[in-house]
C-alpha cells in the first residue's frame, strides 16, 4: 500500500525545481486572462485580442516543459538509485529512529558511518518506491556484529540482515494488531513484533571475517528473491515471501551492537 505521508513529502522536497520556468508558464496565462477580464487600454486590450492565443501558447508550452523537467527529477529521486554523501549532515539524507531511554550513536568518524545503540536503526529518506535492487557497502565489526536494513517500507517495517563472524540471521520488523483485554472489552493495539525469518545461515569456512578489518557486503534484491555477496562471494540466497516489494534500506546495531560503514550506494536494477 502507497505510503502518501512519505509520497507527498519527496514531492515537497521537489516543489523547488524549476520554479522560475512554472512561474513563467503561470504568468503568461495570467496576462492573457487578465487582459480579457480588465480594459487595461485601447492598445493592451487589442494587442491581448490579437495575441492572447500567443499568449496561452507560451504559457502551456513553458509549463509542460517544466512538468517534463519535473517528472525527470522525480524519477530521479525516486528511482535512479543512491550515493551516501557522509560529509553532510546525516540528517538530511537518514531517518534515524531513537526511542526514549536509548543511547542511540550515528555518527561519521573520518568518512565512516558509525552505528552502535540503535534497536531501530535507521533508513534513507529517498526510497520509498525502489523495487529490484543491488545495497552495497563495505563495513568492519567494532563489536558483535554489523547489520543492514533492505525493503524499509517504513522506519518499522523492514526487512534486516545480521551478520557475525559465523553467520547471516535474517529478521523481520513489523507491526501487528494485537487484541488485549480492557476490564471486560477488547481493543486493539498496535505493537512491533520482531521475527526471525529463516534460520542462520552458517558463513564458508573460508571466508574469515575478523573484527576491525574491512569486507565488502553486496545485497541483491529481486522480488521476493534476496542474495547477498561478501567480497564477491554468495553466501546467503533465499526467498522471503513476507518481505515487502519496494522499500529503502538502512543499518541497524542494537545495544552494545558496533559497526562501521562506508562505500555506501544502491543501484537499481
Amino acid at each position: 500500500m502507497i505510503n502518501f505521508k512519505k509520497l507527498w513529502s519527496i514531492i515537497k522536497e521537489l516543489l523547488v525545481v524549476k520554479e522560475i520556468i512554472l512561474g513563467l508558464g503561470l504568468a503568461s496565462i495570467g496576462i492573457s486572462i487578465l487582459s480579457r477580464i480588465f480594459n487595461l487600454g485601447m492598445f493592451v486590450s487589442n494587442y491581448a485580442r490579437l495575441h492572447s492565443q500567443l499568449f496561452i501558447n507560451f504559457g502551456f508550452g513553458l509549463t509542460i516543459l517544466y512538468l517534463g523537467l519535473y517528472s525527470i527529477k522525480l524519477r530521479k529521486k525516486m528511482f535512479l538509485g543512491f550515493r551516501a554523501n557522509l560529509k553532510e549532515d546525516l540528517n538530511l539524507n537518514w531517518d534515524i529512529t531513537k526511542i526514549e531511554g536509548e543511547d542511540s550513536e550515528w555518527i561519521v568518524e573520518d568518512n565512516e558511518l558509525s552505528v552502535k545503540g540503535s534497536h531501530y536503526g535507521g533508513i534513507t529518506k529517498k526510497g520509498l518506491f525502489w523495487e529490484d535492487y543491488d545495497f552495497e557497502f563495505e563495513t568492519k565489526i567494532i563489536n558483535k556484529q554489523t547489520a543492514w536494513i533492505v525493503r524499509a517500507k517504513s522506519p518499522f517495517e523492514y526487512l534486516m540482515f545480521q551478520c557475525n563472524a559465523k553467520a547471516i540471521v535474517p529478521h523481520r520488523l513489523y507491526i501487528e494488531d494485537v487484541k488485549v483485554k480492557q476490564g471486560e472489552k477488547e481493543v486493539i493495539e498496535r505493537r512491533l513484533q520482531w521475527k526471525i525469518t529463516k534460520d542462520a545461515i552458517p558463513l564458508p569456512k573460508s571466508l574469515k571475517i575478523e573484527k576491525n578489518q574491512w569486507f565488502k557486503v553486496k545485497t541483491s534484491l529481486k522480488g521476493h528473491s534476496v542474495k547477498i555477496y561478501i567480497n564477491g562471494i554468495e553466501v546467503y540466497h533465499n526467498r522471503h515471501p513476507d518481505m515487502s516489494l519496494y522499500g529503502r534500506v538502512g543499518f541497524r546495531n542494537s545495544g552494545d551492537e558496533h559497526a562501521h560503514f562506508k562505500n555506501i550506494k544502491v543501484v537499481i536494477r
